[in-house]
C-alpha cells in the first residue's frame, strides 16, 4: 500500500519530461513550495500545500478546520471510517468545516495529500486547525465521538 500511495503523488508534467533539462526551453522560475514531512507528522505541526494537493483542499488549508480521511476500498474498517466522518459532517460540529474523503484505491483525486501529511497506511484520517496545523491524525479506526471532539478543538 505504501508503494501505492507513494506512486499516486506523481512529480514533473503528465508527459514525464521535464522542461528545465532540455537547453530548448527556457527556465521559468517556480512559486517556492514548502518541503514535504520526512516523517510522521504529529499534533501541532503546519501542514502546507504542494504543486499537485487539490484545489479544494488547497483553499481550505489555513482558512477553516480540514479533515482528511484515507480509506482504500471498501472493507469493513474503511466503511467505518467512512460512516464516522459522514456522520459529524452532517451534524452542527461539521459545519463551517471542509470535509475530503479518498478512495486511494482508485489511485487519482487526492494529487500529494498523502506525501503532505505523511499517510502511508489506511484508513488514516488527518484533522487540521483553521491555522493549518495538525489537530489530530489516527491511522486505523476513529469512530464519530472522537472525531466530533477532535473537529470541535479544531474550530
Amino acid at each position: 500500500l505504501a508503494l501505492a500511495l507513494a506512486a499516486c503523488g506523481g512529480d514533473g508534467d503528465a508527459a514525464g519530461v521535464d522542461p528545465a533539462a532540455s537547453p530548448d526551453v527556457p527556465a521559468i522560475a517556480a512559486a517556492p513550495v514548502a518541503p514535504a514531512p520526512s516523517g510522521p507528522l504529529t499534533q501541532g505541526d503546519v501542514v502546507t500545500p504542494g504543486k499537485k494537493t487539490p484545489a479544494g483542499v488547497k483553499a481550505a488549508l489555513g482558512k477553516r478546520p480540514v479533515v482528511l480521511a484515507f480509506v482504500y476500498g471498501r472493507s469493513r474498517d474503511e466503511q467505518a471510517v467512512r460512516a464516522a466522518v459522514g456522520k459529524v459532517r452532517a451534524s452542527s460540529t461539521g459545519t463551517g468545516v471542509a470535509f475530503f474523503v479518498y478512495d486511494v484505491s482508485k489511485r487519482g483525486g487526492f494529487g500529494d495529500l498523502t506525501t503532505r501529511v505523511a499517510v502511508t497506511e489506511t484508513p488514516a484520517v488527518v484533522v487540521i486547525g483553521a491555522d493549518g496545523r495538525v489537530a489530530n491524525l489516527w491511522t486505523g479506526l476513529v469512530d464519530a465521538e472522537m472525531l466530533t471532539q477532535s473537529v470541535a478543538a479544531a474550530k
